[in-house]
């Protein structure tokens, strides 16, 4: 074994939280088309077969944890440590023999999809197809099965925190095989010319459920993967005077932990549902102007809620917990949330003709989502407010010209308005255990930054050293009127720096290089 882990202030020397992880995909992957008529057929598929394993070292070798940076004094329990931590492993790691906590979280993905696109009339074309997708988890994944319903599930949740199935492994999430996402599309050239083309779709997409959250809901689980063992002397008035070796676990005390994950059996996979409308039009022989309206409904997008919150909220000494009375926080990843996302894009492009070429856009866009800190009303139209990443307006152009001697220079701007932030009280109002409350009448992201604007210059010239090679000289500046951008803005209403950023993005900065091409 290795050597404890010495966590100061300033400075942690060790091995701790260290992880790794081993992944190897074998894919098999088809598509065929056929032509019949007016319909052009393609169908294939896909299998995806993922075996995969992670480790962690959660603190198998030891910690030692001071509150000062002061060295240890001989005789002089005050220097010592304040708290030793040791985890042991439960279960076996198959894939190491070090002392790593082991997870197994191999998938197979298969996908299976038909599309016709089938010529109604020369100006009129109509796009059919449907797709199928599904995930089998296996190893560690893979394990007990766990009911559906909200009443057994909370049954089994008591049983699994405290009870006889602590220690026992239960699949994260059931398979989800029902997940078929048909699509349509239409493109219609109404004055049958060429120059003008009108077209909506709609579709449905899922997504997957990555196995490295499913990892750490498992690694959560009570009694599974590991136990805690620690000697804290402000509980327990024993200094740590093993430094600096490693106590034996008959000197500590079995910590019970506060906080778990649990599996949920009635969740599904998310997916969205989107439309698309719009134009593009030929303007000239050099320019196309195009125009687009996206609207994006998504359904049981993931979020985190504790089933054993309080409620309803009462002071600390009164307070009464639905599910296990000590007020273990008992987490679940639930498939309730849904997000909206609605753009409007219109774009001015010209091709290179005449040394010059450009595009400018702009996007007016909202995006919004529950963001709830009632676990009893995650789902309320007061909790349904833009996302962090809510910005409404958002400008970008770019254009590249060709200069004399065949040096190429172009730039790029970007300018966008603020985006949101979230405004809290800084403490729990409600009693749920949470420090993430919001003001009265205060909804999610209610805060606004600053806005964005970064303009970029480039310059090139390329010189043909041979028939096969080419060496190109390159002159970049980002940034180039230095504007300074906040980001990351602090919306704890109980902090000094309330309403402060505490982010910039880069300032100017400007880069010269050779490229070599062979």
């Amino acid at each position: 074994m290795g050597r404890p882990t010495l966590s100061f202030p300033g400075v942690t020397f060790g091995n701790d939280n260290t992880q790794g992880r081993s992944q190897k995909n074998y894919i098999l992957s088809d598509g065929m088309s056929y032509h019949l008529g007016k319909h052009d057929f393609k169908f294939g598929g896909e299998m995806n077969r993922v075996p995969t394993s992670s480790e962690i070292n959660v603190t198998f070798q030891g910690r030692y944890t001071f509150l000062r940076d002061e060295p240890v004094v001989p005789g002089n329990n005050a220097t010592l440590p304040t708290v030793y931590t040791q985890t042991v492993l439960i279960r076996p790691n198959i894939w190491s023999d070090r002392v790593l906590a082991g997870i197994d979280r191999s998938v197979n993905i298969y996908a299976m999809f038909v599309n016709d696109t089938w010529r109604l009339r020369p100006n009129l074309t109509l796009n059919l197809g449907v797709r199928y997708d599904v995930q089998y988890y296996q190893g560690d994944l893979k394990g007990q099965d766990f009911p559906s319903t909200w009443e057994e599930q909370a049954r089994y949740w008591v049983r699994l925190v405290t009870g006889d199935l602590k220690g026992q492994n239960f699949k994260p999430l059931p398979p989800d095989t029902n997940n078929f996402s048909p699509r349509v599309g239409v493109s219609w050239d109404p004055r049958n010319n060429g120059k003008m083309v009108v077209r909506f779709g709609y579709g449905v997409y899922y997504d997957q459920i990555t196995t490295n959250g499913l990892r750490g809901i498992i690694n959560s689980y009570p009694g599974f993967t590991t136990t805690e063992f620690a000697n804290d002397t402000r509980l327990t008035g024993i200094p740590n005077s093993f430094f600096p070796a490693r106590p034996p676990l008959s000197a500590l005390s079995e910590q019970g932990s506060t906080s778990f994950s649990l599996p949920n059996g009635a969740r599904v996979f998310p997916y969205t549902q989107q439309f698309t409308g719009g134009l593009s039009r030929q303007l000239g022989n050099d320019y196309k102007l195009s125009a687009d309206f996206i609207h994006m409904l998504g359904l049981h997008f993931s979020r985190t809620m504790n089933v054993n919150a309080c409620s309803p909220c009462l002071p600390t000494s009164a307070r009464r917990y639905p599910l296990v009375s000590s007020g273990t926080r008992m987490n679940l990843d639930d498939s309730g949330n849904n997000t909206a996302v609605n753009m409007f894009q219109t774009q001015l492009q010209k091709r290179m003709s005449n040394r010059l070429s450009f595009l400018i856009g702009y996007t007016l866009g909202s995006v919004k989502s529950f963001s709830s800190t009632d676990n009893y009303n995650l789902s309320g139209n007061e909790h349904w407010g833009p996302t962090s990443n809510d910005v409404r307006h958002r400008v970008v152009g770019n254009f590249l010209t060709q200069l004399p001697f065949g040096i190429a220079f172009g730039s790029v701007a970007s300018i966008n308005s603020a985006p949101p932030y979230n405004i809290t009280t800084g403490r729990d109002d409600n009693g749920d255990g949470a420090t993430n409350d919001r003001p009265a009448g205060t909804g999610p992201n209610a805060g606004r930054g600053d806005p964005y604007f970064q303009f970029d210059l480039r310059s090139s010239k390329r010189f043909a050293t041979s028939e096969h090679t080419r060496l190109e000289v390159l002159w970049e500046m980002f940034n180039v009127f230095n504007t300074v951008n906040f980001a990351n803005y602090n919306g704890n209403q109980a902090s000094t720096t309330f309403g402060q950023p505490r982010f910039a993005f880069d300032p100017f900065q400007g880069q010269l290089g050779i490229k070599f091409t062979f």
